[in-house]
């Protein structure tokens, strides 16, 4: 990257790719609102970290990073409100990779999917915020000083209104769950989760540390057959959370369904004990047992008398 695109008054949206971004002691790109970043190598992390931050009205930044470059990535800005990290693959598995620090308080949408990173700290954010989460934290080391990181970022997702959380991250909240109680949820209206077939036993207890849901997606990792009838009807017993009984209103099942008895169970539990549900979204896997299908639907008692339940 030459030294003169630190320096300009008018470039608005920059993209580099496949860059090596060379030390710079001055940076000034007043009105920045678009950065995107891919393959970029640096080997001063000050020169990412001033990049960043010398861009007084920079709103979106968006960083891939392909490789395992060892790098500590450190965004601060006053102004940016969408931010999208990517490092997906490691060469190095085996060493320890530095995480990524965000201070950006006017952030309101953060994507997530990195399966390499050891921490992943966000300072402040909005309220408000949107967040789609990939983290696994090296999850096959769960050790004390892991339970603290996942500690501090479940302290700062609380304060997230709309979530998407995939598998991994799911089981990794779960694993620290068994000996540490969860924070309260209390901002979240919107969770999109994907669930192993072993962690959805332990889902309505998630569900209680979100008392103010309002709409969940429910994606499978994995075939349903994995779970017993025995551990789900174990789910349909447990008690029902405060979300389900005073605001949740949407559910969808994201995967396809073929009536099975793990699968009925769970619909069971949401018609069951949702007074407030209003709209449930079920895709059929194969519409030649759709009538099969309304049978065991009109044999749920319903909690809600205005709970329309949409086949796809």
């Amino acid at each position: 990257m030459p030294l003169s695109l630190y320096v300009c008054d008018s470039l608005v949206s920059l993209r580099l790719y496949r860059l090596s971004l060379v030390d710079a002691e001055f940076v000034s790109l007043p009105c920045l609102k678009i950065l995107r970043l891919k393959d970029i190598v640096f080997h001063n992390e000050t020169t990412f970290e001033r990049l960043v931050s010398s861009c007084p009205v920079l709103e979106e930044l968006k960083i891939d990073v392909v490789w395992n470059d060892g790098n500590v990535y450190k965004v601060h800005s006053r102004s940016l409100k969408r931010f999208c990290f990517r490092r997906s693959s490691s060469l190095r598995f085996d060493e320890s990779v530095p995480g990524v620090v965000v201070d950006a308080p006017l952030l309101c949408c953060l994507i997530i999917d990195d399966s390499v990173s050891e921490s992943f700290v966000v300072t402040d954010l909005e309220s408000n915020a949107k967040f789609d989460i990939s983290l696994c934290f090296r999850l096959w080391r769960f050790d004390e000083a892991k339970r603290s990181i996942i500690n501090m970022f479940l302290a700062w997702i609380s304060r997230v209104r709309d979530m998407k959380i995939c598998a991994h991250t799911f089981k990794l909240i779960h694993r620290y769950s068994e000996s540490s109680p969860l924070p309260r949820f209390g901002y979240m209206s919107s969770l999109y989760v994907t669930l192993n077939a072993s962690e959805l036993e332990w889902f309505p207890i998630f569900l209680r540390s979100s008392p103010n849901l309002k709409s969940l997606i429910l994606e499978r990792s994995g075939s349903s057959h994995q779970l017993s009838r025995k551990a789900m009807e174990r789910v349909s017993m447990s008690s029902v959370p405060e979300c389900l009984l005073t605001s949740l209103e949407f559910v969808e099942f994201k995967a396809p369904i073929c009536g099975l008895g793990p699968e009925m169970m769970l619909v069971w539990y949401f018609l069951k004990n949702s007074p407030t549900l209003k709209k449930l979204t079920l895709p059929l896997k194969s519409h030649s047992t759709k009538d099969d299908f309304f049978k065991k639907l009109l044999e749920i008692p319903r909690c809600s008398t205005e709970c329309e339940i949409v086949i796809l």
